[in-house]
């Protein structure tokens, strides 16, 4: 989603301003004052750690882990809510959750990690993954979080619109995701965003967002491929 600061660090390098709520304005801030840099020169991206083993990440209190392949590149994990000790992660209150209202709804956040393929977003074969969780006060199904998160991720921008290209559903290792493509128009090179949503323990639902270029025509299978791996 579109709520917290790290969310994008993959596309932080290509990204000019998104301006989606206010929850985004310091990365939206970020991200103009970065609009700028080249993808080698942006920090966020040469900052990024590459993993030199398969890592395996759990949220106990969720019952989700998530296993990061050897060679992949890390942007950031909240290491309070994404452990690879699975008792760090059980008691929900030592988890960092954030909390506010968005198109009248009360939420609860909790951010997990994001990853990419290749360091830099600028290139053709990048794919950006973020993944986190999210629970709604008045929603308890799959169908009603998704008209919400539909609502919110459709929301216009400063210079920049959003369209949903597909919607459907897809199985991955006997579960069912929610499937959306959107396409994110700017001024400059549009990119696209896949998302894949399914439910979670204690009324939470996860998403996991990869953003990719659409001239990449091979991304969802790589993506799917990558993800029957990990999860």
């Amino acid at each position: 989603m579109k709520k917290t600061l790290p969310f994008l660090w993959c596309l932080m390098a290509v990204l000019s301003a998104t301006g989606c709520s206010g929850k985004v304005q310091e990365l939206i801030n970020r991200m103009q004052s970065n609009s700028s840099e080249s993808a080698e020169e942006n920090s966020a991206e040469k900052d990024a750690v590459k993993i030199n083993r398969d890592t395996a990440y759990v949220n106990g209190y969720l019952d989700f882990s998530y296993t990061v392949p050897k060679g992949w590149w890390l942007y950031s994990i909240n290491g309070n809510n994404f452990s690879e000790d699975p008792g760090d992660t059980i008691d929900p209150g030592t988890l960092d959750i954030s909390f506010g209202t968005d198109l009248g709804r009360e939420y609860k956040y909790i951010e997990l990690i994001s990853i990419a393929n290749l360091q830099f977003s600028n290139r053709d074969s990048h794919l950006g993954f973020d993944i986190s969780a999210e629970a709604l006060d008045d929603v308890q199904t799959i169908d009603g979080y998704m008209d919400y998160y539909e609502d919110y991720m459709l929301q216009p921008g400063e210079g920049v619109s959003y369209e949903m290209l597909e919607s459907g559903r897809t199985g991955i290792k006997g579960l069912q995701y929610e499937r959306r493509i959107f396409e994110v128009i700017r001024e400059s090179r549009n990119y696209n965003f896949l998302t894949l949503t399914r439910a979670l323990k204690n009324g939470y639902y996860l998403t996991i967002s990869i953003s990719y270029w659409p001239d990449n025509k091979n991304a969802e299978q790589h993506i799917i491929s990558a993800l029957t791996k990990a999860l």
